[in-house]
């Protein structure tokens, strides 16, 4: 989690005005110039399913499947971190405010700020929990591998339809290895205060006897 907030910090740095080099302008202006029709259509509809509304409602679908298996725990642990991204997303967006892309070059209609990518960060959020919680199980490679592969096209569907910079991108997935990490940590830290106490009189009265 530290690991994924100094990174965060590292590209917000790089997200300012002249603070990247203008790696941003050079990634967006060869993405616009490698264009092709196949691509073009793939990553249209395949942005769509990086919408916070489609992933709220497979969330839901998930949460409510674990919660029937008995698997209370990881569904607080996806629901808890589903609403965490949305929120967390919501306070960057307004704190760095970054503008998008110019309009000229986007495929989209994308509204609001830039920085973190909510698609991005959203999707990776998603699929890595979803991993998080597959992992004690036989399925954690497939679904590592899947997680992995659906998070990494969304975040290039965003750079390739001219809607994000890549730093948008990079710190939306960034920011999802945080606050997945930072939800399974403060479920740990309150297992364990509710965990009683271990009985201290037992070990010295054994010990004596």
């Amino acid at each position: 989690m530290a690991a994924a907030v100094v990174a965060f910090l590292a590209l917000a740095l790089l997200a300012r005005p002249g603070g990247g080099g203008g790696l941003d302008a050079q990634v967006h202006a060869w993405v616009g110039g490698h264009r092709s029709g196949a691509l073009t259509t793939f990553f249209t509809g395949y942005t769509g399913l990086g919408q916070w509304l489609v992933l709220a409602a497979a969330a839901l679908v998930a949460v409510a499947a674990l919660a029937a298996s008995a698997r209370r725990r990881e569904a607080a642990f996806l629901l808890i971190a589903m609403v965490a991204e949305l929120l967390l997303n919501l306070a960057l967006k307004s704190a760095f405010a970054r503008a998008r892309p110019p309009l000229a070059g986007a495929l989209v209609h994308a509204g609001g700020y830039a920085f973190p990518s909510g698609h991005a960060m959203a999707s990776a959020t998603f699929a890595l929990a979803l991993a998080v919680i597959a992992w004690p199980t036989r399925w954690r490679v497939p679904a590592a591998l899947l997680a992995a592969a659906f998070a990494l096209l969304m975040g290039a569907s965003r750079i390739y339809l001219g809607v994000h910079w890549l730093t948008d991108v990079l710190a939306g997935w960034a920011m999802a290895v945080a606050v997945v990490s930072g939800t399974e940590l403060g479920l740990e830290i309150h297992e364990d205060a509710r965990r009683p106490a271990p009985q201290g009189g037992g070990g010295v009265s054994g010990a004596s006897a």
